[in-house]
């Protein structure tokens, strides 16, 4: 499986969307706020649980924090990754 930077950005949008359709029948409607960084990470499994740590995972927590409610908020870094995945944004708009 090769992932591409749009790969993120078209996940990040299905979460979205799903989670808009979920809300539809939700006592509480739920936000998702989703951060996008690229970089290293180091993954650790303990108690059937995978973790990520690094200070490429701390960026793209704090860009988290920059989206609105249902955004998906880009580092530089990502968005010169952009490849073709610049066609799903102007879709999306």
């Amino acid at each position: 499986m090769s992932l591409t930077p749009g790969d993120s950005i078209t996940a990040s949008i299905e979460m979205i969307e799903e989670l808009s359709r979920f809300n539809q029948t939700a006592s509480r409607p739920l936000g998702l706020k989703v951060g996008v960084h690229r970089g290293r990470a180091i993954a650790v499994r303990f108690n059937d649980r995978i973790d990520y740590f690094g200070q490429d995972v701390n960026i793209a927590a704090r860009v988290q924090g920059l989206a609105g409610v249902n955004e998906v908020c880009l580092t530089e870094a990502h968005w010169r990754q952009r490849g073709h995945w610049h066609r799903v944004l102007c879709a999306v708009r």
